[in-house]
C-alpha cells in the first residue's frame, strides 16, 4: 500500500464545522475552488515538500503557532477571529488556536 503525501495543507469552515485540509497542487487554485463550493474562513500553505498526514499536521501547527502569511487566504480569514468558528479537529490545531488566544 503506497503512503500517501500532500504538498498543502490549511484549514476551512463548511456546514458550520472548521476543518484541517489536505491536498495536493497549487494552493492558491485549491483555495479559490474551496470559497466557490461553498468553503470560508479558508487558509492554505504550501509545505516545503510533500508530507504524510502526520507530518503535514505538525507543519501546520508551526505555521500556525507562528501567524504565517498562508499561501492562499479568502477574504474572511483572519488570525483575530478564528476563535468565533468552531475548532478543528486536530489537536495540533486545537493547540495552535489556543496559544493564539493566549498571546493576543
Amino acid at each position: 500500500m503506497a503512503i500517501s503525501t500532500y504538498t498543502v495543507v490549511g484549514t476551512s469552515v463548511r456546514g458550520g464545522k472548521r476543518k484541517l485540509r489536505f491536498s495536493n497542487g497549487d494552493a492558491i487554485v485549491r483555495g479559490r475552488t474551496m470559497v466557490s463550493t461553498g468553503n470560508t474562513e479558508v487558509a492554505l500553505f504550501d509545505l516545503p515538500a510533500a508530507m504524510t498526514k502526520r507530518a503535514a499536521e505538525s507543519a501546520f501547527d508551526e505555521l500556525f503557532r507562528k501567524r504565517t502569511t498562508p499561501t492562499y487566504a479568502s477574504p474572511d480569514f483572519d488570525y483575530d477571529t478564528i476563535g468565533e468558528t468552531p475548532r478543528p479537529e486536530s489537536a495540533l490545531v486545537d493547540r495552535a488556536l489556543q496559544f493564539i488566544e493566549a498571546n493576543k
